[in-house]
């Protein structure tokens, strides 16, 4: 029911909603309820997984390398599935983070075999399947199951979220992978979170951005903007590769009120948190927290009274008060932290040249299950691998028991019927009643750029089932300003049925230029009256108020536009065009701008009172690469045009005011994701001579690397050269296509 707002066409009365509308409103409640009571008509069995994070530390594995302590449990039989996060498989500086380079490709393609190599030699034979993979940068996620069970895993999909960068650089994120086994999902999701021991808060957003923002559209979308591999495999075209297993089409005419829910349900968007079960491991990299200073910490871990730091781990103090995790569970600590330790040594880090960090438990797995079974997924072993020493990091593995369901078709069709009748018999009851829990919500000062959360309560204290959605006022065709969303945005309850909606008050400074374009200064009240309308009852009228303190948003604009400048003087300092301009309203900017008049431009803008739009472009701006052409760059001048997030191939000056453009509003600020813009516009670019290319090439690489440096946030864990004698990976190259790994691996078939 998305909305029966007007659904038919603006000013339509709800009283006169059509029959099949209504179909529709009733079947979501009973398809909510089939869920509710799903192991009714369903049979159970137990698989076991094991879900294995390591952080490699751009470490290249010697040869031979045994991995079987790590996929393996002493007195265990071996897993049905393998979900195996890997961090940092790549360094993590600024030409890999940059650039799209065939680095990653490679060390996928090389942990792939590696960790399908060693399940095999275990079990001796061919006996384990590659079923999905995804990466980007340094972090990836994959899954291998036991060919027995391979047959019945289908529907396959994977998606990956950046949250480096303002959300726009791989250097940290998630890759979330699901998919059917027999009738139950399962979703996996390996993470990689910001680092430093204060930056709390930081990890805490990375895991809302990721479960919230996660999403797995149904096949036909999945194929659109991608292309088909002769073997089948889907491969994407842009940002994050990935390979996955692809199906056969659906068959067509499939309704969500069919009771085949598992072909329905392949027709859906899909987000983390509607599976069953849900498993989340990665480099969390929560520290210790406390006063203790890092010495003091790491003098307790050697003395091996490392268990009396367990009170004072950051995760778990945030875990308990629901600031992150909610609903999930961790296994019970008992080995000592899994960082940061001398490669190739049992020791700690605590060189001399080295700077010192305090030991942690930052790799870390957790499950959640949303199945109404006790004990659905049952933790069977949570150890840290010390055997493995090449990296400063030890890996972490975990191992499940967890219940699959297969569906029963006779029962679920009889409690399908049941239902039917139940809905009927209510829909001949009298007027329905809605009650809430509070009409004002007052939530007094808030800051931007953080999701504030309102719970209402509402209850159907009637006879009859009750439709409701919140609806626009009067001739609006919108039900809220874009700073405030509703979740969900309308449903259906039985009589006596609860349900808790979320409203979220979000301001960003994007949707200040969007939803506020007068405002200059003091405190901004944010006040909404919205409309919560019942079919066949009373409206309800919901009021929310707020303010955000002139001091906040000051400062969180300074702060977004000193990212954008930083990238701008790393630019001009390479002597490229800028690959992010600042813009003074009724500014124009024209490709190939040479490095003097960028500089010149630069110190004449006023930063607080321009529109930022960010974009990443290669063009022919070097000075060294024009004198060696005979004065003519080698690569063609790129046309003038408005700077804006829609012309991703212009270059973007820094320009002093004075000049012609379409006026922006000030305070409109839009940072592009400068990592594909600039993969798109590098793939564009012609043929050049051998030597002035090889100039070219170098210069432009560099200017890339250095105008993303500002938002690239290289932990400072990251940043050490270790011992010389260990290979690392690195570098940049082509690589503009994705690997079809089916060829390799196969797939496994559709039930």
């Amino acid at each position: 029911m998305a909305a029966f707002e007007k659904r038919k066409g603006h000013g339509q009365s709800l009283n006169h909603i059509n029959a099949d509308f209504i179909d529709t409103s009733y079947q979501k409640w009973i398809s909510r309820q089939m869920d509710a009571r799903v192991l009714e008509y369903s049979d159970t069995s137990k698989v076991t997984i094991c879900c294995g994070t390591w952080n490699v530390n751009a470490r290249q594995l010697p040869e031979p390398y045994d991995l079987s302590t790590w996929l393996s449990l002493r007195g265990a039989p071996y897993a049905d599935i393998y979900v195996i996060s890997l961090q940092e498989m790549v360094d993590l500086n600024m030409i890999n983070v940059v650039l799209v380079t065939s680095t990653s490709d490679d060390m996928s393609i090389f942990w792939i075999q590696k960790i399908l190599d060693t399940l095999n030699n275990m079990t001796g034979g061919d006996n384990y399947k590659f079923i999905a993979e995804r990466h980007f940068v340094g972090l990836m996620g994959m899954v291998f199951a036991k060919k027995s069970l391979a047959a019945h895993i289908t529907d396959v999909r994977s998606t990956v979220v950046y949250t480096g960068g303002f959300g726009t650089t791989g250097n940290k994120g998630g890759i979330a992978i699901r998919m059917d086994v027999r009738d139950s999902g399962l979703c996996f999701v390996a993470s990689h979170f910001h680092a430093n021991r204060g930056n709390i808060e930081q990890r805490n957003q990375d895991f809302q951005t990721i479960y919230e923002s996660a999403s797995f559209p149904p096949q036909h979308e999945r194929l659109s903007g991608k292309r088909q591999s002769k073997a089948g495999t889907t491969l994407s075209t842009s940002g994050g590769q990935h390979h996955t297993i692809s199906h056969p089409a659906l068959p067509s005419g499939i309704r969500p009120n069919s009771l085949n829910f598992a072909h329905a349900k392949a027709h859906l968007t899909l987000d983390i948190a509607c599976h069953e079960q849900i498993f989340w491991l990665g480099d969390l990299n929560y520290r210790i927290g406390g006063d203790l200073d890092d010495a003091s910490v790491l003098e307790l871990v050697e003395r091996n009274e490392w268990p009396s730091l367990l009170e004072l781990d950051q995760l778990s103090q945030q875990r308990e008060m629901s600031n992150v995790f909610t609903g999930f569970e961790e296994g019970k600590i008992v080995f000592p932290p899994s960082y940061k330790f001398q490669p190739g040594t049992e020791l700690y880090e605590h060189r001399p040249d080295k700077k010192l960090r305090a030991p942690a438990w930052c790799d870390r797995i957790l499950w959640k299950s949303n199945l109404a079974v006790k004990h659905a997924t049952k933790l069977m072993a949570y150890q840290s691998i010390g055997a493995l020493k090449i990296s400063d990091h030890r890996p972490v593995h975990a191992w499940f028991e967890t219940t699959i369901r297969q569906i029963v078709p006779d029962r679920m069709r009889h409690l399908y019927q049941e239902l039917l009748f139940n809905v009927d018999k209510w829909i001949n009851a009298s007027t329905p009643k809605l009650e809430i829990n509070n009409r004002v919500f007052e939530l007094g000062e808030i800051t931007m750029e953080t999701r504030h959360r309102v719970t209402i309560e509402i209850h159907n204290n009637g006879t009859v089932m009750t439709e409701w959605a919140f609806v626009p006022k009067n001739d609006d065709t919108i039900v809220a300003p874009p700073w405030l969303k509703f979740s969900p945005a309308d449903g259906i309850l039985a009589p006596g049925e609860r349900m808790t909606i979320t409203a979220t008050i979000f301001l960003s400074v994007e949707l200040l230029g969007t939803c506020f374009p007068t405002y200059t200064s003091g405190p901004l009240r944010l006040d909404e009256i919205v409309i919560l309308r019942v079919r066949k009852g009373s409206d309800i009228f919901c009021i929310f108020t707020s303010v955000i303190p002139e001091d906040n948003i000051v400062e969180t604009k300074a702060k977004a536009a000193q990212m954008a400048l930083s990238i701008q003087h790393a630019s001009i300092h390479y002597g490229a065009s800028p690959m992010v301009g600042v813009l003074v309203p009724q500014e124009h900017s024209s490709a190939g701008s040479s490095a003097s008049t960028s500089r010149k431009n630069s110190s004449d803008a006023t930063v607080a009172s321009s529109t930022i739009t960010a974009t990443a472009a290669i063009n022919n701006s070097n000075r060294n690469s024009s004198r060696s052409s005979g004065g003519r760059s080698p690569i063609p001048s790129m046309p003038r045009s408005h700077t804006t997030a829609t012309a991703p191939s212009s270059t973007i000056g820094h320009l002093s005011a004075g000049r012609s453009s379409s006026p922006i509003p000030p305070s409109n600020l839009n940072i592009v994701n400068p990592i594909k813009t600039a993969a798109t516009a590098r793939r564009k670019l012609p043929a050049v001579p051998s030597k002035a290319a090889s100039t070219t090439t170098t210069t432009t690489a560099a200017a890339a690397a250095a105008a993303t440096a500002a938002v690239v946030e290289r932990d400072e864990d990251e940043t050490d050269d270790e011992d010389a004698n260990v290979p690392t990976k690195g570098g940049h190259g082509g690589g503009e296509d994705d690997i079809d790994l089916a060829d390799i691996y196969g797939r496994p078939s559709t039930v």
